[in-house]
């Protein structure tokens, strides 16, 4: 008779993994793995990724300068939002598409050369910010020499707010093809203007095309409320200016009146 444990058996560490785990808790001063959440491991010769699974509190990784070949491991990290794994061997992001949290994403210096390639991340909804190359011309990927880069990668991604560590640009967006006035608010419609409108220097809403943004019309409102303002003390002013001082209006009845009496009493006396 087998007895069949109910238990899981528990993660076997692997020398390479402990040695890895025994540096972040160096690094980092966690004893328990799964309490590390920012790890910086460049320059490593790094090949397995098998360490992971011990890190399930992983948030933000560099693991930028090793010969990793695949990035699927990184999705067994379910709350990762930061991932550099510049320079290494990757191909192709297949496997991302299961990061539920992913927000920034760098993979400059990796062969990645197709949009094909690239295709799992359109199911990264969460994705804002990717880089495929940096200045030094060792970190860029293949990919970037394609024509109309930017454009098509912001085509591919519509969600994507920063490319290169550069915001989206008028530039990136389609152009719309030349004809009647219909046509062209039609296509302007079509255009995914959030990413760059949300990143210019005053954020408008989405309906930017459809009516004046908040910005100006709060500006408008407030403008209108300065004039009013003005015009009153204006009006004001003008009521002051017109209106004698009480002191000159009673010494100036005071005047008449004894002018008055004193005619009166020359009168008087000549008779």
């Amino acid at each position: 008779m087998f007895l069949v444990s109910s238990e899981p058996d528990p993660i076997k560490v692997s020398p390479i993994d402990e040695s890895v785990i025994e540096e972040l808790r160096i690094q980092t001063g966690q004893f328990d793995p799964a309490c590390i959440t920012k790890v910086s491991l460049l320059n490593r010769k790094i090949t397995t990724l098998s360490f992971l699974v011990h890190l399930s509190g992983l948030s933000e990784i560099n693991i930028s300068h090793n010969s990793i070949e695949s990035i699927a491991p990184f999705a067994q990290l379910q709350k990762l939002k930061i991932l550099i794994v510049d320079s290494n061997l990757i191909k192709s992001l297949d496997g991302i598409q299961h990061s539920p949290c992913l927000e920034t994403l760098s993979v400059a210096g990796n062969p990645i050369e197709t949009l094909t390639s690239i295709s799992p991340l359109q199911s990264v909804k969460t994705l804002r910010s990717l880089c495929f190359q940096r200045h030094d011309p060792s970190l860029v990927c293949p990919i970037c020499k394609m024509h109309e880069y930017r454009q098509n990668i912001f085509t591919t991604l519509p969600f994507l707010k920063i490319l290169d560590s550069s915001s989206t640009a008028l530039d990136d967006l389609p152009t719309a093809p030349v004809g009647s006035t219909d046509d062209i608010l039609q296509e302007v419609r079509k255009i995914n203007v959030e990413p760059w409108l949300t990143e210019a220097t005053f954020h408008f809403s989405t309906g930017a095309f459809e009516e004046p943004a908040s910005f100006l019309r709060d500006e408008a409102s407030q403008a209108h409320r300065d004039i009013q303002t003005i015009v009153t003390k204006q009006s004001r002013v003008e009521e002051v200016i017109q209106k004698p001082e009480p002191e000159i209006i009673e010494n100036t009845v005071d005047k008449s009146k004894s002018v008055k009496e004193g005619g009166k009493k020359g009168k008087t006396g000549r008779k």
